[in-house]
């Protein structure tokens, strides 16, 4: 792991830009979010230090995930840039999810200190971060009704919508064609199906030339129709600053 600095515009700054409405608010997130490092790609984060820090990701993609005993696993959500890893164990003070990289990555690290001194100094970023929190929540609520109810296309649909909206938010692609570097295998743990079956949804995808996942991109070639068929709706993915 190595200790980087970058003068590149941030995700998170981009992500939480409607709360940041004075140099004031920029400075404060800078140095909530400074102290950077690289970790390499399919890395565990330290779940046993992830009760005591939450993570901010400024650059690849990581996710969080429940491990079954039967050495199976449920990933919960994907992280992208811009979002936190951990947040809810620090504010638990017991880790409630395992964290992995899937790419190599750029974090940096929030303790509970850290945390409660920005806190401290700024009612706008701390409706920021009560945002992140809460946008975090809806999207999990989204993919327990994908697990619970949609069956295996509107599922996978769904969160192909969703990821490419996040990643247009950072300014990482756009809603209709994005980088993506996850494997079969990563989707099927998400969408709770079989490679085989998510191998058979993406071909009858590709094949009706609604979507297509060829090498890491991922390109919807009828947006508004996959949003109606899976029941995607992106405000969830907004705060109330973005209307302004």
């Amino acid at each position: 792991m190595q200790r980087i600095m970058s003068g590149d515009p941030d995700a998170l700054a981009r992500k939480l830009k409607g709360f940041l409405p004075t140099p004031i608010e920029k400075a404060l997130l800078a140095e909530f979010s400074g102290g950077k490092r690289r970790v390499g790609a399919r890395e565990e984060l330290d779940n046993e230090k992830s009760a005591n820090v939450a993570y901010i990701l400024h650059s690849g993609w990581a996710c969080v995930y429940k491990l079954l005993p039967d050495g199976n696993r449920q990933i919960i959500d994907f992280r992208l840039p811009g979002d936190f890893i951990g947040l809810v164990g620090l504010l638990l003070r017991k880790p409630a999810f395992h964290l992995e990289t899937m790419t190599d990555v750029v974090i940096s690290e929030v303790n509970m200190a850290r945390l409660m001194a920005t806190i401290d100094k700024s009612h706008m970023l701390v409706e920021g971060l009560l945002w992140c929190l809460s946008r975090d929540t809806a999207i999990m609520g989204d993919h327990i009704v994908n697990l619970g109810r949609r069956p295996a296309l509107e599922r996978t649909v769904h969160l192909l919508l969703e990821l490419g909206h996040r990643l247009g938010q950072v300014g990482l692609g756009n809603p209709n064609s994005y980088e993506c570097p996850l494997t079969q295998k990563d989707l099927a743990e998400a969408l709770g199906i079989t490679n085989v079956h998510l191998n058979r949804v993406l071909r009858a995808l590709r094949d009706d030339d609604l979507l297509t996942f060829n090498g890491h991109t991922v390109t919807l070639h009828n947006p508004q129709l996959l949003a109606r068929i899976s029941g995607f709706d992106p405000s969830i993915l907004f705060s109330r600053t973005d209307e302004r």
